[in-house]
This record gives structure tokens, sequence and C-alpha cells, in this order.
């Protein structure tokens, strides 16, 4: 009987007998094949719709409401992606180049969303601290997904506008939300594949480099040096070990969030059954070769404190 009720926005009071209903059904369905579909008006789709929709509660002034989307963004996030997948199913546009699957339009609307969202993270971290640490895992995890499904390129450089939010001298909080975002979409399972060089005008290049600081960095630059040209060709792995090489920077505690996050993603790696063999691990290995550079640039800040827990005089180093 609610279905006939003139005002829709009524059933929202019925929302948890609805959920317990088609929960009860979910666990009595013998049709494991049964998915829900996400419905489409002309070319309205439900995952633009819910981008630009949750992007105008994020504008308004009320802290409670951006609270209660902070804190369920993880719910939104998957309802767009699950739209995403099965537009591009329904569409049959799954072997469409990865450019051509999603409108200019659906691109602006979730690259300010994304913003949005790190915006309130970055400024509302004291007000809402369990909120906008949600989110930020939320906002990773959902870019982790978008990579399946969207041009890679413009997936970097929402990572990368996300990572620009950050600056050095934040505190061991915003320090520890940055880390965690990266290790979070650096646990791709495709990861390798993803840090191997792809052409794409969407990929983040700050600085554009002359022939002249081309021919120099090819002919003075050691190759475990972390160049721009390095993180353009290898972004995921470049602005991992950029990041890490600027927390080396800071003090003991943010050293250890740096560190630790490259440790286990690097341990990741070294026990993933793909790449057990030794000449897969030497590939891999190479990857991080601009670690060593970074260690080497570090070494008198973390060589003592971080990895002795003892305190040492001048006298004996």
């Amino acid at each position: 009987n609610l279905l006939n009720i003139e005002k829709i926005q009524m059933i929202i009071s019925f929302l948890p007998v609805l959920f317990n209903q088609l929960f009860n059904v979910l666990t009595k369905n013998n049709d494991d094949d049964y998915v829900f579909k996400t419905q489409s008006y002309e070319d309205r789709t439900v995952h633009e719709e819910l981008s630009k929709g949750i992007t105008s509660l994020l504008k308004c002034n009320d802290l409670n409401t951006i609270k209660l989307v902070l804190k369920h963004s993880q719910f939104l996030f998957d309802i767009i992606i699950k739209s995403m997948a099965q537009h591009l199913h329904d569409k049959d546009m799954m072997q469409v180049h990865r450019t051509k699957r999603f409108p200019t339009t659906f691109h602006a609307e979730l690259e300010a969303l994304v913003m949005s969202f790190s915006d309130h993270i970055i400024w509302k971290y004291k007000d809402a601290l369990e909120e906008t640490k949600k989110a930020n895992l939320s906002i990773a995890c959902f870019l982790k997904c978008c990579f399946t499904f969207m041009d890679r390129g413009f997936v970097f450089k929402m990572v990368s506008s996300c990572i620009s939010m950050f600056s050095p001298g934040d505190g061991k909080i915003l320090h520890q939300y940055k880390f965690e975002f990266l290790q979070e979409v650096c646990s791709h399972e495709h990861f390798v594949p993803l840090c191997l060089p792809l052409r794409s005008s969407d990929i983040p290049d700050p600085l554009t480099p002359s022939d002249s600081t081309k021919v120099y960095h090819a002919l003075d630059m050691p190759e475990y040096t972390l160049t721009d040209d390095f993180c353009r060709k290898h972004f995921l792995i470049g602005i991992l070990l950029r990041e890490v090489g600027l927390a080396l920077q800071e003090d003991q505690d943010i050293r250890h969030l740096a560190l630790t996050a490259l440790k286990n993603i690097m341990a990741k790696h070294s026990f993933d059954n793909r790449y057990s063999d030794k000449e897969k691990q030497a590939q891999i290995a190479v990857l991080f070769l601009p670690l060593y550079g970074i260690l080497l640039d570090n070494m008198p800040r973390i060589f003592m404190k971080d990895f002795f827990p003892f305190t040492v005089n001048t006298s004996n180093q």
C-alpha cells in the first residue's frame, strides 16, 4: 500500500521496516543471480545525479548534515560505483575505450564531489574526527574502485588532487589521514601494473621540464633519484615515495607513519603469489629504487631516532 501514497517522500519514515523486509527476502531467496537494477531517465543516471546531490549537501552550513554525509560516505560511494558498473553493462560499454565510457559532465561532477569531501576532511577534522576519518578511507576505497571502470589518468588526477590538499607541516592526524589514504589506494590488487608507464593526458605533470632539463636528468641524475619524469611514468609509486620523502623531514611520529605505510605496501608485494619468483620480485624492486636515494638523503635524520629505540649521545655517534 505504500506505493499508492501520493507523497512518495512519506515512505522514508518506513525505511527501517523496508530494509528489514528486503534483508529478510535476501536470506530466503533461492535465486542468487537477482540483482537490483538502478534506473535511468533519458540521459540522467543514478551515479551522476547522486554525485550532484551529495555535493549540494556538502555545501550547506549545517555541521550536523555534513557529519551525517561524511559518516555514511562509504554507503553513498558504493551506490555510485554500483550504478557506474550497471550503466556500463547495460549500455554494453565495457569494451569501449575508458576515456569514452562516461561523459565529461560526470567527470566534472565526480571531481567536484571528491574535492568537496577532501575540503571538509582537511578543515573539519577537529570538529568531526570520527566522521572525517571514515570519509577519508571511503574516498580512497572509491577511487581504488574507479580504476576498474574509468580512465585511469583521470583517477590519477583525482588522487593527486586529494593528496595536494595536505601540506607540509600538517599535524599528526592529517599525516595519518594522508598515509591511510595512500595505503588504501596502493592496496589495489593490480598496483604493480598501474605503476607501469601509461599514456594519458590526465596524468598530473606538475613540472614540464625543458629539453635541456631532460638531458640533465638523463646524464647527471642517478637512477635512484626521484624525478618528476619518474613520478609521471610510475604515478602511484611516485606519489607514494614523494610523500614518504617529505614526511621523513617531519618529526619522529610522522616519520613512523610514513615508514609503516611504505613497509606494509612493500610486504604485500613480497607475499603476493603472483610475483613470487625472483625475476618478478627484482622488477618490482626497480620500481622502489628511488627509495634508496630518499633514505640516503634522510639517513642523518632517521638512522639513530627511528631505527633505535634508545638515546645515543653525540659522543657515541
